[in-house]
């Protein structure tokens, strides 16, 4: 009756015709942007026409897609905040998290109604103390020595009874405030509870789904676009035994303000919010301008400039420079790669959660493993382990949680590896592979370091010590200088040659696979020259 003359009360509603129905969630496809939520709902209606009102989708991007079975769609109108009190809609779920709150709220009521009658007892307690204590010898004064030693009895054992009345209304009290602490911290745990659940206290928009049926059940669909939803993958992978065990996560975020129950889930990889049409071409208009004439700048005007205290002309300042970004790139990446996950079983997301954590699944990878060393830059080697993607989709890029014969080794970021690709991937470092580098002076003969105008030429050392008992090989990496101006002339020469060049088609990066046995250290020697123009600076560190 409550709901029925609610519905009454609102403008443009009729009673007799509308049907208010709580349209959950029931399959949710979520996009590492956004999701597509399916929302489904019945009802047996007489002949005629009605108007079936649904809640609308706190944060969905625009107007759901509406398909009706048993029944014609008619006209589609939303009813803003026109449900004060939306408990008619709540899930059996909702109402269990609303009725505990309720509870939670009369309790710290009644708890804080118990602790103000201790705080009024504690005060009368404190008030008969001290109207005893106030009563002094000379208000006895007028009366004989049995009288006054009554009094003097009776206000002696008044004090003692207000003293202990006194005491227990403290303890009282301080019960009653822990109690008062526990009421507030369960209220404060189902109101977070009701917050999960979807629970709100704002009004209910209201979705009013116009239909004409020839009487009988009819069933309405409603999918909406969310962008207050999305996953991203994770991973846990292990190295044991030369096999490397890829856990796949998918890590979910819910923030529709709708709670999920038991809901079908698939995940995709697909752009909900991707351009929808291409770039405009412009038009591209040649001018020309007359050649302007400047005249000679003084010694004064240069040193000023070069000090930043003067200005390139307008006409000759350079470009401003765009940068890329680098995140629009990665996800550059994924263009036209589109893979989409059916969980096996429904899941319930909160409305208002974290991180809800799925596994996808368990994958096994052959691994090469290997120790890789780059002594220009860590202090040991690491140990690594290449393995190939014959899953036949692509592993999309994220987090990464590291395990080396299950114990934690560290984190780090799986890169995008497709279909058939390989990927190198790290184990923590291998501390009995010490590495050096060092870049020789010309001290103690030396060869060193030597420079003059226009030429220069470095000697530089790697290292690669073995503290184990047992045979070590190492893949050993280190970028060797290059130019790509003619007129400055770079040679690099190595001592022992590398076993490759321009490793994983960087320019420059050499690859040297040295064996080092027990006890003993591996040396690389590089021998650098570099001429270059005279009236130019050279700007190279080893």
């Amino acid at each position: 009756m409550r709901l029925a003359l609610l519905l009454c009360a609102l403008p443009g509603l009729a009673c007799a015709e509308d049907i208010l129905l709580p349209a959950p969630v029931t399959e949710a496809q979520i996009h590492l942007r956004g999701a597509v939520l399916t929302r489904q709902a019945e009802a047996r209606l007489p002949a005629g026409t009605h108007r079936l009102l649904v809640p609308v989708l706190p944060r969905s991007v625009e107007m759901p897609r509406i398909a009706l079975t048993g029944a014609s769609l008619g006209i589609v109108s939303t009813l803003d905040g026109a449900l004060v009190d939306g408990r008619d809609l709540y899930t059996d779920r909702q109402n269990a998290a609303a009725d505990a709150l309720d509870a939670a709220e009369a309790a710290r009521a009644s708890a804080e109604d118990a602790r103000l009658l201790a705080r009024t007892d504690l005060d009368a307690a404190e008030a008969r103390l001290a109207f005893l204590r106030s009563v002094s010898g000379q208000a006895l004064s007028g009366l004989d020595a049995g009288s006054i030693a009554s009094s003097a009895a009776a206000i002696g054992g008044g004090i003692a009874e207000a003293q202990a009345d006194l005491a227990g209304a403290r303890a009282a009290l301080r019960a009653a405030d822990d109690a008062v602490a526990e009421a507030r911290r369960t209220e404060a745990q189902a109101r977070r509870d009701a917050d999960r659940a979807g629970i709100g206290d704002a009004p209910v928009s209201l979705l009013a789904i116009g239909l004409t049926t020839e009487g009988g059940p009819v069933s309405v669909t409603l999918e909406d676009v969310s962008d207050a939803a999305g996953w991203s993958p994770s991973y846990r992978a292990d190295l044991t035994d030369g096999t490397v065990t890829l856990d796949r996560r998918a890590e979910l975020w819910n923030g529709t303000g709708v709670a999920m129950e038991r809901t079908a889930l698939t995940l995709s990889t697909a752009d909900l919010f991707a351009f929808a049409e291409p770039s405009e071409p412009y038009a591209d208009r040649v001018v020309t301008q007359p050649e302007t004439t400047f005249a000679p700048r003084s010694p004064v005007e240069q040193s000023a400039e070069a000090d930043g205290g003067g200005a390139l002309s307008q006409d000759f300042a350079p470009a401003p420079t765009v940068a890329q970004d680098k995140a629009l790139m990665a996800e550059a990446l994924l263009d036209g790669v589109v893979v989409t996950y059916a969980y096996p079983e429904p899941i319930s997301l909160p409305a208002a959660s974290g991180t809800t954590t799925v596994v996808l699944d368990r994958l096994d990878f052959p691994a090469r493993v290997f120790d890789r060393a780059v002594p220009r830059y860590d202090e040991t080697a690491y140990r690594m382990a290449e393995i190939v993607n014959a899953t036949g989709e692509p592993l999309l890029p994220g987090s990464v949680t590291l395990r080396r014969d299950g114990a934690p080794v560290g984190q780090t970021e799986l890169p995008l590896i497709p279909a058939g690709d390989t990927a190198d991937l790290p184990f923590g470092p291998q501390p009995h592979l010490r590495l050096e580098w060092r870049a020789l002076e010309n001290t103690a003969g030396e060869r060193g370091v030597f420079t003059t105008q226009g030429t220069r030429r470095q000697d530089v050392v790697l290292r690669v010590r073995n503290l184990s008992e047992t045979a070590q090989t190492v893949e050993t990496l280190h970028a060797l200088p290059f130019s790509e101006r003619d007129a400055v002339q770079v040679t690099a020469r190595t001592i022992p040659a590398p076993d490759a060049r321009d490793v994983e088609d960087i320019r420059g990066l050499a690859r040297w696979d040295l064996d080092v046995a027990p006890g003993e250290t591996a040396e690389i020697t590089i021998r650098v020259e570099i001429d270059w123009p005279e009236g130019e600076v050279l700007n190279w560190q080893p």
